[in-house]
């Protein structure tokens, strides 16, 4: 008995879970349902005739069959992704879809409003945004441009770095107006809103000059942290470019303002010479430069004592 033909269109799922190591992660890496993932490896899985992952409650994990097929898989991603950007090089008109990722607290307040200008000039280019606080790649066609917000960048792609941008500590002012009067001296009865997980803002909430502040929820989502520090129901260490596009929020009193990491426009290397993207770079790459001083908070009223 010999295998089914097996069906290359089952590999970006394989290789999503093999990435992430559960169905649940791989479904959000890919934008579809948690269900489609796995009747999808349990497809690739008949085909083959091949148990690929143990599923534990811990995860999915690679069988040997599966190790083996990894390289493979890989392989095939690169070949498809090479002869798309092959294709995709040839074109030399400003029109079609150009994929565009950022993280959500510059999509909502900064780049939403400037879609419409950016229509105008380029009426046959549409966009399709791609927001989300995890990093594509590029390389891997997950996106053909990204605003990405770090220190640096991988290499492989084309990077243009365009400045540092500037945190605070900022609250509402109803906020400080109920709680900054009754304050301990450590900053008790202060509140910080929490980071779910890994974030380099964590630092701040033990520093002076309120080591004593009660950290309270944790929250992923920027544009869900920047709309509860907007209701009062805490203070947090956010971009001074929203806080600038949001009315109500000040920085808090004797606290610093301090650069943070860098925004980078990102280009997929085979693409950066095609029509539509070049467009869609400039004109974004533009845009964020005239907002340098937004994004820095100079002569910002958050800087105001």
């Amino acid at each position: 008995m010999h295998a089914s033909p097996m069906d290359w269109t089952e590999m970006p799922y394989f290789l999503a879970v093999a990435r992430n190591g559960s169905l649940r992660l791989a479904a959000e890496s890919l934008g579809v349902s948690h269900g489609t993932v796995d009747r999808h490896i349990q497809s690739l899985e008949v085909a083959s005739k091949c148990q690929l992952f143990v599923r534990s409650p811990n995860g999915m994990v690679l069988t040997a069959s599966g190790e083996a097929l990894l390289p493979a898989a890989e392989q095939a991603e690169t070949m498809i992704i090479g002869a798309r950007n092959t294709l995709a090089s040839i074109d030399t008109s400003a029109s079609g879809r150009v994929r565009f990722a950022m993280p959500s607290w510059i999509a909502y307040p900064i780049i939403a409003p400037r879609i419409r200008r950016f229509r105008a000039l380029y009426p046959d280019i549409d966009l399709e945004i791609m927001i989300s606080n995890r990093f594509q790649s590029l390389q891997r066609a997950e996106a053909d441009v990204s605003i990405r917000v770090a220190f640096d960048v991988e290499d492989g792609v084309v990077s243009k770095h365009l400045f540092v941008w500037h945190d605070a500590v900022i609250a509402s002012e109803g906020y400080l107006k109920e709680h900054w009067g009754a304050r301990g001296r450590d900053g008790q009865g202060l509140h910080w809103l929490g980071w779910a997980g890994p974030n380099p803002h964590h630092a701040w909430e033990k520093q002076r000059p309120f080591p004593k502040a009660k950290v309270v929820h944790a929250i992923e989502d920027e544009m869900m942290f920047l709309h509860m520090i907007a209701q009062g129901q805490g203070m947090a260490v956010f971009p001074v470019a929203c806080t600038n596009l949001t009315p109500g929020l000040v920085r808090v009193p004797d606290t610093p303002v301090l650069p943070d990491r860098s925004l980078w426009l990102l280009t997929n290397k085979a693409l950066q010479n095609t029509a539509r993207v070049r467009a869609v770079v400039d004109f974004f790459e533009a845009e964020l430069m005239a907002l340098k001083a937004v994004f820095q908070g100079v002569g910002s009223p958050v800087f105001a004592n």
